[in-house]
């Protein structure tokens, strides 16, 4: 095939090396670089080939047996055995002998059990401690996570995975692994904390022994992180933009707290909810009707589906159902039940399954179970459960009712009667797996005594959903039948609480004057659009006054049930198993399935997926928003041999929508062509001059890389990917330790003090790794961990935008047409470009308030128009139109609360006018829509804002200007320590984690001592609200009990309405008193050591600052040492000392008065008592 090239024999490589043939080598040289070219296009092409049938897929590996597991994460413990790798890096900038200095903030185990706590700071946290009293290591001890994460790539054969792999390794490429951490419903540390930590891969040769090259099959391997409580994570996979060109991977892996360790060695772990079901065939079967899938959205760890028609089983899945489990369980039975409730047909089915974040609710023929798990990384209030438990034991339960968000760090459901209670409601709350119930009623009345009932038949409680604005509102749809064959009546009954109304919807008729009947609503939280269907789809935006009637839906349609995402979209489904999908705040309604558009997205995946060639027959079985917010549909599949399986697949809907599209796009023509009309009036949306990402969207950004290899092949060892995880361990570790710490640090970053011995020395252990100096071929890097600021790219606005008060964002929008304008004048295309408008609407205008300014350009090149006094040439007419956009905040937010907490939630929507239709646009992630764009809003105090004691500046304000600041006698780093007779000066500063900008508070606050006790943390008490005014205030009492007071004069002192002192930035002077009845001035000394007493201060911007939203609560630690000895001890020592020395006297005059006579005496009954004594155990001997 490759002709030019020559042979070369031993008389043509002598003639060659002696100078000859020089033409001959020349072209030797050319030839041989084109077969090398041409070998490397083939390669390059073959390989780009294949990649584009290739794509990301993630193995989970043990830690501790480094052997495949399933996606099931269950293992919640840290690992201990990485300390013995990482002790081989005593020459490196991590040295696992070295102390480590961390904040000391009290002692919640012995040293023993603390270490057991490092895999997460609140595992071990019970709730009979406040958290603050954790203490921190003080010594540098490396775990590990449980899991690993190995990333291969999947091709369409085994040969052509390995192929591709090796190419990618060769090329530079290789995957990047973003962990996103969602937030738990109640932090335990109090600090709302988003967290996104970005993962390098370390490649590693899987030990092969048939393989003898250096080259077999590899993977890339990643740490798999715990962190901040949470126990939802995603996982997105990414090339690092080298090489082949690989489609980005997301994948749900959570915490499965349902699952155990077998009792049996070497088995599978065990499920708890019940047993394990093999095979779907006798189970389901593909015209079972699709259900809904209930659970409180982005932190429930494991869903469940129920439904399996009279089998009490549930399919659950903690990975979106990328995998699951079919479970049968027998729960026992609600004995009182079966008493009252009507008999049902399909008693056996669990019509009704619910998962939360830590608990999981059924209910089977009118019984309701509760089931919690086993979540170490969450701080849950109860014990978790052995068995499932039966609720409302004397209740019909006839519905499950969940609400999507959890708010206030409470997740809710509604639990709806049946039979005879059919007019009840109940709500439950759960917080850290407690669950709470109770029966929503006013005045002991419920919905439906609020409705008049003359000449009724029935009142039923249909549906209920929760209103967050302002005050949480219960608002519960009622169904009112009157007697006769009058068409029922519809309430909605709002109950709060501070009143009760409702509103009555009698006689709705749709746009076909059919009667409405009503079956369900929801209110979405960010939009404020309440949504009511049955018969049809009806929507309010004013809390229920009017309703507006959707069009275009036909005649028999009954909607089954309704999907509401987080971020602005919707999605129902009809008895007769149709899909419509909408966008919240717009009229536009359009059916997905059946459609001509459905057909052709069903066949391409059909044809894109080569496993679901050979299915029998198939069915939906539900359909849901992932974490993703992409819309997925869950089919269960029979291939040939009958044998069933459950499949996951994304319905993009963009891509869809564009299908349908596609018919209307292409125009007639004169010639033979075919020639298409422009789908969109605009071609792009830019963004400009967005600010700061993590500003406003409130994520903390980390990164850790792995050790650098210094192996000859770059291959990492399997040593080096065991220090990769106790890095990662460590780098999560720090970010726990920092949300936590009470003291400020001189530099605001959470991985200060671990360089803080070894940041100087970088450039020696870098110069050591450069010449291969190491013993060990592994190289840590410090710059390879630590957080990151991420720049917001021009094409992007936050996922979330959270304001305080006062605040705005500021971006500017500019919005490109292109089109062939070239018959059209400038007035008239001027005119096209106004009509084509951009809005910026928000669903609460009075909370927010939105500012735009509009600056429009036009050039020509062919022919000249004179716009705004600037002159351009083009060919064809190119138009920008650009607002710049202010969202500020609207100041109707009149509560004040800690950071995240009693935020008013709103939306931002940047629509492009074009009425109803739709533009496209292809990303890499597939086709998206590109005229709207929604934005959730948040106005209130933003996360991550704390207030803590700045140490650093109170010492060293005491010792420039005062010349006072006596530590105490035993120095312990990081221990706020002072003398009793100094006068404190304590400073205070606000703290932006995520930005790691710290400002002097210098707002008013009170100071108070809440707690205390001496000389160790175990003595620590809590006082109660009497003797905190006690021992704070000075009450004009007889009873001495002070701690502190102010010695400043009244003027420049104001107090509380309970007489608490209120200080201000300088104005902060505390002198100690600790009065006889108070708690430190009755101390006892104990050996040699000083007398320290510990308080616990409490610092509370309540009602104080009007700067901002937030109220912040800082409780710390402070020890106090020199306290003076209690004069009541000194009296009692002194007597004590009379009492033993006038006893000595007296003693001593008797012996020498009367010792020679009595002492004989003595001896003599001393013998007789044990002479007596050996003869009575000689008795009982024999």
């Amino acid at each position: 095939m490759l002709t030019g090239i020559q042979r070369f024999d031993k008389t043509s490589v002598g003639k060659l090396v002696s100078g000859e043939q020089t033409a001959s080598v020349d072209s030797w040289m050319i030839n041989c670089w084109v077969v090398q070219a041409m070998f490397l296009l083939q390669a390059l092409l073959g390989s780009l080939c294949l990649a584009e049938q290739c794509s990301w897929q993630l193995q989970v590996l043990e830690t501790e047996t480094f052997q495949v597991v399933s996606n099931t994460l269950w293992r919640q413990q840290q690992v201990y055995g990485i300390q013995k790798i990482m002790k081989l890096l005593v020459e490196q900038a991590v040295d696992p002998q070295e102390n480590e200095v961390h904040d000391l903030i009290g002692e919640l185990r012995r040293a023993e059990i603390v270490s057991e706590c490092w895999f997460s700071m609140i595992a071990c946290y019970d709730g009979t401690i406040p958290w603050w009293l954790i203490r921190v290591s003080s010594r540098r001890i490396y775990f590990g996570f449980p899991y690993y994460l190995k990333v291969i790539l999947s091709c369409s054969t085994k040969v052509a995975s390995e192929y591709v792999a090796r190419q990618a390794f060769l090329t530079g490429m290789s995957p990047n692994v973003t962990m996103i951490a969602k937030e738990p419903v109640n932090p335990a540390s109090g600090i709302h904390m988003s967290l996104e930590l970005t993962l390098g891969a370390a490649a590693l040769r899987d030990d092969t022994p048939a393989c003898s090259s250096e080259m077999c099959l590899l993977g890339w391997y990643f740490p798999l992180p715990f962190v901040n409580g949470s126990v939802v994570y995603l996982f997105i996979i990414q090339s690092n933009g080298f090489g082949l060109d690989i489609m980005d991977s997301m994948h749900t892996l959570n915490i499965n707290g349902y699952i155990v360790p077998s009792l049996t060695p070497n088995r599978e772990p065990e499920v708890v909810l019940g047993v394990k079901v093999s095979s779907l065939r006798s189970m389901l079967n593909t015209g079972d009707p699709s259900r809904p899938l209930l659970f409180v959205q982005e932190v429930s760890p494991v869903l469940i589906l129920g439904g399996v028609i009279n089998v009490k089983a549930i399919i659950m899945t903690s990975t979106e159902y990328s995998s699951y489990f079919l479970i049968g369980i027998t729960p026992d039975s609600c004995w009182p039940v079966f008493s009252i409730c009507p008999y049902e047909s399909s008693s056996d089915t669990i019509t009704y399954a619910v998962a939360t974040e830590s608990t999981l609710f059924i209910r089977i023929n009118w019984m309701l179970y509760t089931f919690t798990g086993n979540f170490s990384l969450l701080p849950l209030a109860v014990e978790p459960s052995a068995s499932w438990t039966c609720v409302l034991k004397n209740v019909c339960v006839k519905k499950i009712v969940p609400v999507p968000w959890a708010y206030q760090q409470v997740e809710h459901l509604y639990i709806i009667g049946g039979g005879q209670h059919r007019d009840r409601i109940y709500k439950a709350a759960i917080k850290d797996g407690k669950v709470e119930i109770v029966q929503l009623v006013r005045d002991g009345k419920g919905p439906c005594d609020l409705i008049r009932r003359e000449a009724l038949d029935s009142c039923e409680v249909l549906w209920a959903t929760q209103d967050f604005d302002f005050r949480v509102t219960d608002i519960v749809l009622v169904k009112r039948s009157p007697k006769g064959n009058s068409p029922p009546d519809f309430f909605l009954v709002y109950l709060d609480d501070v009143l009760e109304n409702f509103a009555p919807l009698p006689g709705l008729k749709d746009d076909l004057q059919r009667p409405v009947v009503l079956s369900g609503l929801i209110l979405s939280p960010l939009s404020q659009q309440e949504f009511l269907w049955g018969n049809t789809l009806l929507s309010s935006f004013d809390h229920g006054d009017t309703f507006v009637l959707f069009p275009g839906l036909p005649k028999d349609i009954v909607i089954k049930y309704f999907t509401l995402s987080s971020y602005g979209e919707f999605t129902f489904v009809t008895q007769d198993e149709q899909i419509w999908w909408g966008k919240e705040r717009q009229s536009l309604l359009i059916q997905l399935r059946p459609s001509k558009a459905w057909n052709i997205f069903n066949s391409l995946w059909f044809l894109q997926h080569k496993d679901a060639q050979g299915i029998k027959d198939y069915s939906m079985v539900t359909l849901f928003y992932d974490l993703n917010k992409d819309l997925q549909e869950l089919l269960y599949m029979v291939d040939s041999s009958g044998e069933g399986f459950l499949v996951k697949r994304k319905l993009p809907v963009a891509e869809i929508l564009s299908y349908r599209d596609f018919y209307t796009m292409w125009k007639s023509s004169t010639d033979s062509t075919i020639q298409y009309k422009y789908s969109c009036p605009f071609s792009r949306i830019l963004y400009q001059s967005t600010p700061s990402q993590e500003s406003y969207s409130r994520i903390m950004y980390y990164h850790a890389e792995p050790p650098v290899s210094l192996a000859q092949s770059g291959f990492h060892s399997f040593n080096s990917i065991v220090v990769y995880q106790g890095l990662a361990y460590h780098l999560m570790r720090l970010h726990t330790d920092y949300s936590m710490r009470l003291y400020a640090d001189p530099v605001n970053d959470p991985t200060y003090r671990w360089w803080l011995k070894t940041a100087e020395y970088k450039d020696f252990y870098r110069y050591l790794a450069g010449h291969r100096m190491y013993n060990k071929e592994i190289y840590v890097d410090m710059d390879s961990y630590g957080k990151d600021s991420v720049a917001i790219l021009e094409s992007e606005v936050p996922s979330a935008i959270y304001l305080d008060k006062g605040g705005s964002y500021d971006f500017a929008l500019q919005l490109q047409v292109t089109g062939d304008f070239e018959q059209e004048d400038a007035e008239v295309t001027m005119l096209k470009l106004f009509e084509l408008g951009i809005s910026a609407t928000v669903s609460k205008q009075s909370a927010v308030i939105i500012n735009m300014t509009t600056t429009v350009n036009v050039g020509s090149r062919s022919m000249t128009y004179k716009v705004k006094s600037k002159v351009a040439t083009m060919d064809k007419l190119r138009m920008t139109r650009k607002r710049k956009i202010r969202i500020s905040d609207g100041g109707i937010n009149t509560e004040h609360a800690g950071p995240g907490n009693s935020l008013i939630q709103t939306m931002l929507v940047l629509r492009v006018n074009i009425f109803e239709q739709l533009c496209f646009q292809d990303t890499r992630s597939g086709i998206a829509l590109k005229n709207q764009i929604s934005v959730p809003l948040y106005v209130g105090c933003r996360p991550d804002h704390r207030l803590v004691f700045d140490f650093e500046r109170t010492v060293q304000y005491m010792e420039e200007n005062k010349k006072k600041h006596r530590d105490c006698p035993i120095v312990t780093p990081l221990k706020p320590c002072f003398y009793f007779k100094d006068d404190f000066w304590p400073f205070f500063i606000v703290q932006d984690t995520v930005l790691s900008r710290s400002d002097p508070y210098l707002g008013s606050y009170t100071f108070k001592v809440i707690g205390g006790g001496p000389h160790h943390e175990e003595n620590i008490v809590y006082y109660d609200l009497e003797h905190i005014k006690l021992y704070n205030t000075d009450s004009g009492g007889a009873q001495q009990a002070v701690i502190w007071e102010t010695p400043l004069s009244p003027e420049e002192i104001n107090t509380t309405d309970d007489g608490f002192v209120i200080f201000k930035d300088t104005v902060n002077t505390v002198r100690w008193l600790c009065q006889p009845h108070s708690p430190c001035g009755d101390i006892v000394p104990t050996g040699t050591e000083p007398l320290e007493f510990l308080f616990v201060i409490e610092v509370s911007t309540r009602g104080f600052d009007n700067t901002s939203y937030c109220e912040h609560t800082l409780h710390f630690v402070l020890y106090l040492h020199g306290i003076p000895i209690s004069e009541n001890f000194l009296f009692s020592v002194a007597n004590m000392v009379h009492i033993v020395m006038w006893t000595s006297v007296v003693i001593s005059y008797l012996h020498e008065l009367f010792g020679p006579m009595l002492y004989p005496k003595i001896v003599r009954q001393f013998n007789r008592i044990f002479r007596r004594l050996r003869q009575y155990c000689l008795t009982l001997h024999h």
